[in-house]
């Protein structure tokens, strides 16, 4: 489903929104199919898998843990 969410926006410019870190595999996925793009993470809880954490050369305007 990701794939073929990624590949309906690919030609797009803009944000990739996801809600909800959990273990951090989706964020990790999102970034292998649409690298370049800014992808803000809204989390309560972060606790990520280390491997998929977000990378912190992320600008912090782009990563929200609220």
């Amino acid at each position: 489903m990701l794939d073929r969410a990624a590949a309906a926006i690919a030609g797009r410019d803009g944000l990739v929104l996801e809600r909800g870190l959990g273990n951090g595999w989706t964020h990790d996925h999102l970034r292998e199919k649409l690298p370049g793009r800014a992808i803000p993470v809204f989390e309560r809880d972060v606790s990520p898998n280390p491997a998929a954490m977000p990378p912190r050369s992320v600008p912090s305007s782009h990563l929200r843990f609220a």
